[in-house]
């Protein structure tokens, strides 16, 4: 057995450590940029459970056009995007592969989401950047829209599956 492994084989302590203290600090920034007369993300807005609220498409488009930097735009927006994504279907923090130039001698990882049963992985990070650079926004929600149905029912089948 590897030194960085459970008993049970599961993932490292460490591992689970840093996720954990993701969604701790995720929550935790959040909650900050709803306060004050410039508030990034609206105080309406269940940040410690997103999962019955729609794409935040306001908040989204509020911390893109800020005057934040960007890398804590980036920070803010993985961030919310991640918990509302997590929140509605169920999912955990993880680490997803990322493209990279040389997928042969690299490979990159960004802060993403996983459904329940580990099937569906969503790169919040990669998102976030993108929608910095300028992504069309009708598309982005309509697809974290999607992948919201598709993870839930993925999730629902791999339960399914196993209770039978």
């Amino acid at each position: 057995m590897s030194e960085g492994r459970n008993k049970d084989g599961g993932m490292s302590e460490l591992y689970a450590e840093k996720l954990q203290e993701l969604e701790k600090r995720a929550r935790a920034i959040l909650i900050e940029h709803q306060a004050g007369d410039s508030a990034l993300v609206h105080s309406e807005l269940n940040v410690a459970d997103l999962g019955e609220v729609d794409f935040p498409r306001k908040a989204v488009e509020s911390i893109r056009d800020s005057d934040l930097p960007r890398s804590e735009r980036h920070e803010l927006m993985t961030y919310l995007l991640g918990c509302w994504y997590k929140d509605n279907i169920g999912g955990t923090w993880t680490y997803v592969p990322m493209l990279v130039e040389q997928p042969a001698l690299y490979l990159g990882f960004g802060i993403g989401i996983a459904n329940a049963s580990g099937t569906v992985l969503a790169n919040v990070a990669e998102t976030a950047r993108g929608i910095l650079e300028g992504a069309d926004m009708d598309f982005e929600e309509a697809r974290f829209n999607a992948d919201v149905k598709v993870a839930k029912s993925s999730t629902d089948e791999a339960r399914g599956a196993s209770e039978r």
